[in-house]
Formats: structure tokens, sequence, C-alpha cells
């Protein structure tokens, strides 16, 4: 009798170990129409499911699942705090573009740089704007313009470029990438017009949530065959 007491107590204890947290829910698109095939699955882990041909899913994950991911293709993913009770979830359509479209503003200093042939050396304060698409999660390709001023060599600059950047997102908040600017900077004034020329720019950063921090090297060359260089570091914000 013991034997038995202790055997189907160890089965309920080994029940309640693997007893699951589920989330039910249904998701339609703006119409109100059941989306089959959409795949619903958590943000934190690896659990997901499909929801059947009225829409509906049962998810279950071995932890509580404070936030759940809806895709589907041809409609914009959607991220939502799940509920104790039945969910509806409604999916938009997608426009590749601007569900894609990043901008950033960022403002740097560029110190310990000097001019090739006589080694002046010379800092500079800038601001700048990129405006892009994430391809993907790990590719950004954007056009940016900006303005630079080089206090050593009382030069103003404006820089156009395309910027290149390859991310390595660590999770939802976190994304170390390596950039690469290239484009052409114009001397703004006419005693600085003959001091526009090629410009590039390569560094490392990363981005956490909106905010964007790197560091990195800057190359320009002039029109009458001198260049400059410097590092620099930059602070900004994705939107």
């Amino acid at each position: 009798m013991k034997k038995s007491l202790f055997t189907i107590l160890f089965l309920g204890l080994g029940l309640a170990a693997t007893a699951q947290n589920v989330v039910n829910g249904t998701v339609t698109d703006k119409q109100g129409n059941p989306i089959p095939g959409a795949r619903v699955a958590t943000t934190q882990g690896t659990e997901s499911a499909l929801t059947e041909l009225d829409g509906t899913f049962r998810l279950e994950t071995q932890r509580p699942a404070k936030r759940i991911a809806v895709d589907y293709v041809g409609l914009r993913s959607k991220q939502v705090r799940t509920r104790n009770d039945d969910m509806t979830i409604v999916l938009s359509p997608s426009n590749w573009f601007f569900d894609h479209y990043e901008s950033e503003v960022n403002i740097g200093y560029g110190g310990g740089g000097k001019t090739e042939t006589d080694g002046m050396t010379f800092g500079r304060i800038f601001a700048e704007t990129v405006q892009g698409l994430r391809i993907n999660k790990y590719a950004y390709t954007g056009i940016g313009i900006g303005f630079q001023y080089s206090y050593g060599l009382d030069v103003a600059f404006l820089p156009i470029f395309v910027d290149l950047k390859g991310y390595y997102p660590l999770n939802q908040k976190i994304a170390p990438y390596i950039a690469v600017d290239l484009g052409y900077a114009l001397g703004l004034t006419r005693e600085d017009s003959d001091m526009s020329g090629f410009y590039t720019t390569v560094g490392a950063g990363c981005n956490y949530l909106k905010w964007n921090f790197s560091l990195g090297y800057q190359y320009q060359s002039f029109i009458w065959g001198e260049a400059m260089n410097s590092f620099y570091v930059k602070v900004g914000m994705k939107f």
C-alpha cells in the first residue's frame, strides 16, 4: 500500500514538474478573416505553433511567456503581450519598404588626426544623418549626409556617402555591427573647395534598442594631393 502511494506521489510530482503554460488565441486580418498557417512563437524561447484553419492557436511553453511574435507571409509581423484569457491578434498588410526603412542621427568627435605630408594635427566635430533600409537582421544600407568642422585646419566639409553595415544580433536589444562609409566630401567655401575629395570611414559599433555607439577610422583625400586621417567616436539614435 505504501509502495503504491509512493508511486502515485512520484508520478504526480513528475507531471507537475513537466506541466506546461498555455497561450490561446486567434489570428485574423483587418477584416476579421481567420489566418491559417501563421507562426506563433515565444520571443525568448524556441517554442512555436501554427494557427489552425479557423485561425486559432494553442502555444505550450515550459516557462510563462510574457510576449509572443506572430508571422505570416505577406502580412506585417507583430509582437504582443500575452494574457490569461484568449487573445485576438490582428495582422496588417505588409509594405516591404516602410517595414524595413530606418533612419539614424549621429554626432561625434574625431581626434588624433594628421595630414599625410606635413603631419599637421587637427580635431573635428561632426553631425550626420543616414536614411536607408534594414534589408534583414544582418544587413543595412543607406545614404548619408553630414557636416564636419575641423578646428585644426579651420575647414568645413559636407560629406555625402553610402553607408553599409553588417550586424550580428545577440538578442532583441543588442546588435554589434561593423560599418563602412564610402563617398565624397565637399569643401563648403570657395577657399575650402580644393580640399574636397574622396571620403571613407571604417568602424565598429553597437545598437542598444534605439541607441547607437561606434568608433573607427576616417580617411579623406584632397584634390591637390594631400590627405588627412583621424580616429572618431560617435553616438546617436535610430528612428
